[in-house]
C-alpha cells in the first residue's frame, strides 16, 4: 500500500468522467449511484478534464464502484455527528480502504487507508484523556434491554440534576415505567447525544427500533441480570446501575464503528461496536446476531492499551474469500433463520458458493439466485477437493444436530478462493 495519501472533493461531473475515463460502470449499492444520471448523458461526461486524477485513482474509483466491504465511523457531539465510511473490495485489496462521504455539494474521497489508521481517527477521541482500568463485569442483554437500561440510567440522571437545580440531595435513585417511557420518548426527539438515549439511537445500527413491548420486557430482564428490583412498581437500581450511571454521567465522548461485507450482494458479516469514554472505564457495546430475528447486545470494558488492536481485528476484513463447492447427491436446504424450514435444495452439476461452516453444518448460496442456507457440512465438497462421482454412505447421511442459529454473520469464511468453473 502506497504511503502517499490522495484526496479531493468530486463533483457529480467529476464521477461521470472518472468513470468513464476508467471504462468503469459503478453496481446499485455504489455510492456513486447518485450520480447514474449525470454519468449517462454523454455532454456532462466529457465537460471535466480527468488528468489531475492519475492511475492511482482507477483502483480507487474501481472500489467505490463495487465495494465488498463498508466500513463506517460514527463521532456523535452535542449539537452534531460526523459519519465517515470507507470502502474495500477483495479484487483491489492493494488499494486498502477508500474513504468516500457527502462534503458540503461533493464527495469527499481519500485513499489509502488502512484499518489500523481508521481506528487510530477514533482513539484520538475516546482517548483524549486516560481511562480507568478496565472494569471486571459484563452484562449480556436484549435491544430492548439495552434501551431500557439508557432510559433508567437517564432518568436517575434526570432526578440528578432537578435535585441539584432545587439545592436538595438526590437520595432516592428509584425510578418507574413512566419514568423510563418519558426519557425514550425524549430521547427519540432529542439531538443532543449526551443523554444516553439519543446517544444509542444515533451511534445504534440505524435499522433497530424499541417495540411497544421493549419497556416490560426489557425490565423483566434488567430484574433477572440483577441490574434493577422490582420494589412495588418502583425500579431501584443495582450497584451495576449505578456505576454505570456515574460513569455515564456524560458519556461523552463516543463512537460506533460498523463492518458491512458482502459476497455477491449478500450479506456475509455485520458487525456494529459502540464505544463509551464518559467517566469511567473505557466501555464497549457490542452488538450480536444482527441478521438475526433476536439481536442481542454484551456491554463490557477494556483497557487503554489494548484498543487501538482490539478495534483494528473488528476492522479487519473476515478471512479470505469464499470457496466454489458443489454436491454430489441432492441436498435440502434448511433457512437462516428459521432452521427448521426447508428453503430450497442444492443439485449436483452446479457450484454453489461456500460461505463458511459452523461445527456440522455448512452456509452455502447460489450465485445466481435467492438459495442460502445451512446443509450437512459433511454432503459438500469443495474445488480443491479430488472429484469422487459415488458419494460414500457417510457422506449421504444427515448430521444429527441442528443448524446453527446465530445468523449469517457470524459464519467465519472458509478461507482460500478459486475461479468458478463452467
Amino acid at each position: 500500500m502506497s504511503n502517499e495519501r490522495f484526496a479531493a472533493t468530486l463533483t457529480g461531473n467529476d464521477v461521470a468522467a472518472l468513470l468513464r475515463s476508467f471504462d468503469i460502470e459503478p453496481r446499485a449499492d455504489s455510492p456513486f449511484g447518485s450520480f447514474e444520471g449525470i454519468a449517462s448523458d454523454p455532454a456532462v461526461r466529457t465537460s471535466t478534464n480527468t488528468e489531475p486524477f492519475g492511475e492511482e485513482w482507477s483502483s480507487a474509483i474501481s472500489v467505490l464502484a463495487a465495494p465488498s466491504r463498508q466500513v463506517r465511523a460514527i463521532i456523535p457531539g452535542p449539537s452534531e455527528t460526523l459519519i465517515q465510511v470507507f470502502y474495500g473490495s477483495r479484487s483491489e485489496s492493494d488499494v486498502g480502504l477508500v474513504g468516500c462521504w457527502l462534503e458540503d455539494s461533493g464527495l469527499r474521497v481519500t485513499f489509502p487507508w488502512s484499518e489500523d489508521e481508521v481506528a487510530a481517527i477514533t482513539a484520538r477521541v475516546v482517548l483524549s484523556t486516560p481511562p480507568p482500568l478496565a472494569d471486571g463485569r459484563e452484562i449480556s442483554l436484549s435491544v430492548g434491554g439495552l434501551e431500557v437500561m439508557a432510559a433508567s440510567i437517564d432518568a436517575m440522571r434526570d432526578r440528578l440534576f432537578a435535585s441539584m437545580s432545587s439545592r436538595r440531595p438526590a437520595i432516592d435513585h428509584r425510578f418507574d415505567q413512566a419514568d423510563v417511557r418519558r426519557q425514550l420518548e425524549m430521547g427519540a426527539g432529542s439531538e443532543d447525544a449526551r443523554w444516553l438515549v439519543t446517544l444509542l439511537r444515533i451511534l445504534s445500527p440505524s435499522y433497530l427500533g424499541v417495540s411497544s413491548e421493549a419497556i416490560t420486557a426489557g425490565s423483566d430482564e434488567l430484574v433477572a441480570a440483577g441490574v434493577i428490583t422490582n420494589d412495588n412498581g418502583q425500579w431501584r437500581p443495582g450497584q451495576s446501575m449505578i456505576d454505570f450511571a456515574t460513569w455515564w454521567r456524560s458519556p461523552l465522548p463516543a463512537v460506533a464503528h460498523e463492518v458491512i461485507e458482502t459476497v455477491d450482494g449478500r450479506m456475509q458479516r455485520y458487525d456494529h461496536r459502540i464505544t463509551i469514554r464518559g467517566d469511567g472505564p473505557l466501555t464497549q457495546i457490542d452488538y450480536r446476531d444482527l441478521t438475526s430475528d433476536a439481536p442481542s447486545v454484551t456491554i463490557s470494558s477494556r483497557d487503554a492499551s489494548d484498543f487501538i488492536e482490539s478495534l483494528t481485528e473488528l476492522l479487519a476484513p473476515a478471512g479470505g474469500a469464499p470457496e466454489w463447492a458443489y454436491v454430489l447427491d441432492p441436498i435440502e436446504v434448511r433457512g437462516l433463520r428459521d432452521t427448521s424450514a426447508t428453503v430450497g435444495s442444492l443439485l449436483p452439476g452446479r457450484w454453489y458458493l461456500l460461505l463458511g461452516t459452523q461445527g456440522e453444518w455448512s452456509r452455502v448460496a447460489d450465485p445466481d439466485g435467492p438459495l442460502d442456507g445451512w446443509v450437512p457440512a459433511g454432503r459438500v465438497h469443495v474445488q480443491s477437493d479430488a472429484v469422487n462421482t459415488v458419494s460414500s454412505s457417510a457422506d449421504a447421511q444427515a448430521t444429527g444436530s441442528e443448524p446453527p442459529t446465530s445468523g449469517p454473520n457470524t459464519a467465519a469464511s472458509s478461507g482460500g478462493s478459486a475461479g468458478k468453473q463452467e
